[in-house]
């Protein structure tokens, strides 16, 4: 069984498909939220960003009751410092938290670079504590 994907926010993924873009429905199993980082140069401001778009993924994932994975993609500047990547690693926990008490539902919530070097187009994790990293 092929799962749908909604693909929202403010980044683009070309890897995604035409296909894979859909609107909130029930069938929906996975939501991809992108978050463009790039341009922002205050580190304060690129932190704020992105937990405000972990936020909207929240909302998204409440008014799609058959999600069960999230994915906060964000982009940013190739000299970004390391202390975003750990703060992209907090808003994947926070809203895999904040979902589970909110709808009593288990979701999984990841946080995702995309890695131009990389084949697949985004930073596969190394191991389990990478994960959201």
């Amino acid at each position: 069984m092929t799962s749908r994907i909604l693909l929202a926010g403010d980044l683009t993924l070309p890897e995604l498909t035409e296909e894979d873009h859909s609107a909130p429905e029930p069938g929906i199993r996975t939501v991809v939220w992108g978050c463009d980082l790039t341009g922002i140069t205050n580190r304060r401001a690129s932190r704020a960003r992105l937990r405000q778009a972990g936020l909207d993924a929240l909302n998204a994932c409440r008014h799609t009751p058959g999600a069960r994975h999230i994915v906060l993609v964000y982009s940013a500047e190739p000299n970004v410092r390391p202390s975003l990547h750990r703060v992209a690693s907090a808003v994947a926990t926070r809203l895999h938290t904040e979902l589970e008490r909110r709808t009593g539902r288990d979701l999984d919530a990841i946080a995702a670079h995309p890695n131009p070097g990389c084949s697949r187009g985004l930073n596969p994790p190394v191991s389990s504590r990478d994960l959201a990293m």
